[in-house]
């Protein structure tokens, strides 16, 4: 069956408006022509045990940020380093193990020529 709301072309050949049906009008905002922004609705889960998780990951995390929150949220550089640079050192010696994995199995061909 076809969609009853045409999509109508813009100047480019890859432009088009998204239609919002009525029934996604409560889980996206139209923020400029194209550009849909998801409420909070729209995150929300809609079984009981998924209403029971969020509940308790909002008691243990908090609330989640919003889009327009996420720009604003910056860690300050002697936060970030001990943070992030954990990650950094495990990222190394993965590859360091990924290396020796590798020279192990052409030693063994090697050895056995």
């Amino acid at each position: 069956m076809s969609d009853p709301t045409p999509l109508v072309s813009g100047r480019e050949p890859t432009a088009h408006t998204d239609p919002i049906h009525p029934e996604e009008a409560p889980y996206f905002r139209r923020e400029a022509p194209g550009v849909l922004s998801a409420l909070p609705a729209a995150e929300e889960p809609t079984t009981p045990l998924g209403r029971s998780l969020a509940r308790v990951r909002r008691i243990v995390f908090g609330r989640p940020l919003g889009s327009e929150a996420d720009l604003t949220e910056r860690l300050p550089k002697w936060k970030a380093l001990p943070v992030f640079s954990s990650d950094i050192l495990s990222s190394v010696a993965y590859a360091t193990q990924a290396m020796l994995y590798t020279l192990l199995g052409v030693g063994t061909v090697a050895f056995g020529w």
